[in-house]
């Protein structure tokens, strides 16, 4: 069960790298993700295209499908091809967690949104109705500005490069958009910002529309993008492993969470949903060596 299951969540992260593939023909296509395409559900037609053919590939494979994990940025298109979907998945508009049943329906779940509340759980002092800045307007971005106002968070404000994607998500979520990153209390990177350590790390902080007095006035920092021990970048002069947003919050002595902390705890609710069974959560942190990444 569990190598199906990593099988899986291998498959989806690779789907960037193979969206060229073409879907077999026969017993093995789904009709889900083809009806989605013919019914124009995507807002991405070609990020739809991409993962659907991906789902249909990974069930016609001969290890038995339980579901998948999908990543940056087909959660979008996730939703709109799913047969039926949670309340949260559809409050959000988007999906990360794909569940495959044996009648060949798909159903969605947002495990996005619950693992970035899970991981901010782990600190002990955060207030209890703290202010939140959310960087980015895809799929991950809607998860946590949702996340965030269901826990209960006083004001959500979402800054994006394209403004008008901000003002989208806000507008659907009951946040607010802003022109330039404003001080909150929390600050939730869920751009792609960091996931390739190309550039310097003044440029990647003023992809952020910040510099790094400027990421050190949150109390609170969180990168989606994860560095952590299991991070093959280039190693950071000061603070290795570190994205340079969280080497930058963490020189200003800001409380940080590293995006491996959200990858395991979402990850532990989409197992749930695929086996019926409580994650093995304590051995799942323990692999992805997360003694304490939290500061």
């Amino acid at each position: 069960m569990y190598t199906k299951i990593l099988f899986r969540m291998l498959c989806l992260s690779l789907v960037p790298l193979i969206s060229t593939a073409q879907p077999s023909a026969g017993p093995a296509a789904v009709p889900a993700p083809l009806t989605a395409i013919r019914a124009g559900k995507f807002i991405d037609v070609e990020s739809g295209r991409v993962l659907a053919n991906q789902i249909i590939l990974i069930r016609g494979t001969k290890i038995e499908a339980v579901g998948a994990n999908v990543t940056i940025p087909h959660k979008q298109a996730a939703l709109a091809l799913a047969d039926r979907a949670s309340d949260g998945a559809l409050a959000i508009g988007a999906a990360n967690t794909l569940t495959f049943h044996d009648d060949g329906a798909i159903e969605a779940h947002n495990t996005d949104a619950p693992g970035l509340i899970a991981a901010l759980g782990r600190l002990t002092d955060i207030p209890a109705h703290p202010s939140a800045l959310v960087l980015g307007a895809g799929g991950s971005a809607r998860a946590a500005v949702w996340g965030l106002l269901d826990a209960g968070a006083a004001t959500v404000s979402v800054w994006n490069r394209t403004p008008e994607r901000a003002a989208e998500l806000a507008r659907d979520l009951g946040a607010q958009a802003v022109s330039t990153p404003v001080e909150a209390d929390i600050l939730v990177n869920c751009t792609s910002v960091g996931l390739q350590r190309s550039a310097s790390d003044t440029a990647a902080l003023n992809q952020l529309a910040l510099t790094a007095d400027l990421a050190g006035r949150y109390a609170y920092v969180v990168d989606l993008v994860y560095g952590g021990p299991t991070h093959t970048g280039p190693t950071h002069p000061t603070h290795p492993g570190l994205t340079p947003l969280l080497a930058a919050a963490r020189a200003h002595d800001a409380t940080t969470v590293d995006g491996l902390e959200v990858l395991v705890a979402q990850g532990a609710l989409s197992f749930e949903h695929w086996t019926g069974r409580q994650a093995p959560l304590a051995a799942m942190r323990r692999g992805a060596g997360l003694q304490d990444l939290a500061r």
